[in-house]
């Protein structure tokens, strides 16, 4: 069961992000594993955030390659 204050951050996402139901679910979802989870859903999340600055120019997507996100965007 969802709590309203989970409701209420969904229902930003939708609106203020344009996001669809599932993948603000995904969004949620993914934000609570860790962040060296290599599931499904976690892909997926990098996937649509996009990489994350380490510094010195470079780029990560957490414990997922470039090649990998690559592969799972096409």
């Amino acid at each position: 069961m969802r709590t309203p204050q989970i409701e209420a951050f969904l229902e930003g996402l939708r609106q203020r992000a344009g996001m669809d139901e599932p993948t603000a679910t995904m969004l949620l979802e993914g934000s609570d594993h860790d962040y060296n989870c290599r599931c499904d859903t976690c892909l997926e999340w990098w996937v649509a955030l996009g990489p994350e600055d380490l510094g010195d120019g470079k780029r990560g997507y957490g414990p997922f390659s470039e090649t990998e996100i690559k592969a799972f965007g096409r």
